[in-house]
């Protein structure tokens, strides 16, 4: 490992301390790592982005950049991951350093996006410079995958040109988008599960799960592979390495949840593995659907999974069964395969709390679940009740159970808490973790809103507790740089309609990550409490 200079560390640790009251809630915010702005020095970060994540143990991963201070032409930026606790920071990986386990081969490139466990552990898929190492590194040999999942520190997994450990014959050719999916289930044990390429004379892709003990790969399951029988079905598995089935999901303990197309007509289908178990059918297109009357399912979205085997989905049904499919064709189940499947929210329904009179739950979107196996959806809110969705009457609104029943927590055109005046404009995908509670970024329009203070992050209180504001534009922190004004308040994945995969920005302390610009152009981590 890569560790950071004195001053480095020096710095960050300053600017743990480095904070102030503002707007509606008392607490301070620690400013993690802030860039340099427009002004390159080796005493700052040049550049960082909002790729940083939060695990449930407060465990941190960022991406970023540092000036080059070498004499090679061409490099003014050297793109670097930094890991480690809130108080304790250090460089893992840069381009241009030297990776773990390749003869001295020096990274050539490094992800925005990694990997990390509940308890910190870092994964990433990065690419060798050609010609670095001995022997010299070569193009079909170049991209590999690195985690500390095994407790030895960072390690290689497995590279381009590998032969799978116990696979006789079987070449790994490339890697989907990495081991974004993790544990650390024992001391000095660890496991992954990610889609690859093989080698073959024609497109063969697989989903392996690989376990891992200090600094050695012990062992490497295929749970699916392109073109071979799906257990339980009379269809072959499809395309594992594409965006369906990757990024797979892995629990805590290491439990597997994935997505896979399956047969000649690529009907959706989902699965679940417990650790030490084998891949088992969750539903497929075309199976009945709980609690449907009857209905099957038509589309099934990739899962969510949260803790004992307990997964989430979205799907929609086929116009089947005994229920109208304009008005309940849509909707999120949960379950596990063990005790079963029921629709927790369907568009439909009707008189939850927080919801007005006569309205229903119009379309919903896939969240994820906390580890308590609640969850939030973005959706829309049928006002008028007649099951169809209108774009400009129905709003967008976020749907949760982490007080452990399903309510509307928000919507579109609400009081904004904590600003008396001002309403809800624009909802982002909520997030979950912490203490049984969500959060979100909004944008707001009313009294007193400008384009200078329009954005905000909400966050629950524990038990999906009350609604706060946390950080708006506008608001000032103090930095070692001096008083910075907030521009924009980010989180992995905002803006999108759906995010890939369950990115962890909340501790189980409820403590929130956030990417900020400020006005003069530099950027910050910063942790919420």
């Amino acid at each position: 490992m890569v560790v950071c200079s004195h001053f480095c560390r020096s710095f960050l640790i300053g600017c743990l301390f480095a904070g102030n009251v503002f707007g509606q809630n008392p607490a301070k915010p620690i400013i993690l790592a802030l860039s340099g702005g427009d002004e390159p020095s080796g005493d700052r970060f040049q550049r960082l982005t909002r790729s940083g994540f939060l695990s449930a143990e407060s465990g941190i991963v960022f991406a970023g950049e540092l000036p080059d201070r070498s004499a090679q032409a061409g490099l003014s930026d050297l793109p670097a991951l930094w890991r480690g606790q809130t108080e304790d920071f250090s460089l893992l990986a840069r381009v241009d350093g030297v990776a773990p386990g390749t003869g001295k081969a020096v990274f050539a490139s490094l992800p925005q996006l990694s990997g990390i466990s509940a308890t910190g552990a870092v994964t990433f898929l990065a690419a060798l410079r050609e010609g670095s190492g001995e022997p010299a590194v070569v193009k079909s040999e170049a991209a590999g995958l690195w985690s500390e999942i095994g407790g030895a520190g960072l390690q290689l997994l497995l590279r381009q040109g590998d032969e799978l450990l116990g696979q006789h014959g079987l070449i790994v050719d490339g890697f989907a988008t990495g081991a974004f999916a993790t544990a650390y289930v024992a001391k000095g044990t660890g496991e992954a599960v990610f889609s690859v390429l093989l080698k073959s004379d024609h497109l063969d892709s697989a989903l392996l799960r690989v376990s891992v003990s200090g600094g050695a790969m012990t062992k490497v399951q295929i749970l699916a592979r392109d073109a071979m029988p799906a257990p339980g079905m009379e269809a072959n598995f499809g395309l594992l390495h594409g965006p369906y089935t990757d990024p797979a999901r892995m629990d805590d303990e290491g439990n597997v949840a994935f997505a896979a197309v399956v047969g000649p007509k690529r009907n959706d289908s989902l699965w679940y593995q417990a650790r030490g178990g084998e891949a088992q059918k969750v539903f497929a297109a075309g199976d009945p659907a709980p609690g449907a009357g009857g209905a099957t399912f038509l589309r099934l979205n990739k899962p969510s999974l949260g803790t004992k085997g307990v997964l989430a989905f979205h799907a929609t049904l086929n116009a089947n069964g005994d229920e109208s499919l304009a008005l309940k064709n849509d909707g999120i189940w949960r379950g596990s395969v063990a005790a079963g499947f029921k629709p927790i929210l369907r568009k439909g329904d009707a008189h939850l709390p927080g919801m007005p009179e006569g309205s229903k739950v119009g379309q919903v979107w896939s969240g994820w679940l906390t580890s308590g196996n609640h969850g939030a959806w973005m959706g829309r809110l049928d006002v008028n009740g007649d099951g169809f969705v209108d774009g400009f009457s129905d709003p967008y609104a976020i749907f949760a159970d982490t007080s452990g029943s399903m309510s509307l927590v928000i919507r579109q055109g609400d009081e904004a808490p904590d600003l008396p005046g001002a309403t809800m404009r624009e909802l982002d995908h909520p997030v979950v973790g912490g203490e049984e509670q969500l959060a979100f970024l909004g944008v707001l329009t009313g009294s007193g809103v400008t384009s200078a203070n329009d954005k905000g992050v909400w966050r629950q209180a524990p038990k999906g507790g009350k609604l706060s504001l946390l950080l708006r534009s506008g608001d000032s922190l103090e930095t070692m740089k001096g008083r910075k004004t907030v521009e924009k308040i980010d989180l992995p994945g905002s803006g999108q309609k759906e995010r890939r995969w369950e990115q962890p920005v909340m501790d189980k302390r409820g403590r929130l990550l956030v990417f900020v610009t400020f006005t003069d152009g530099s950027t910050a981590q910063v942790l919420l409490p």
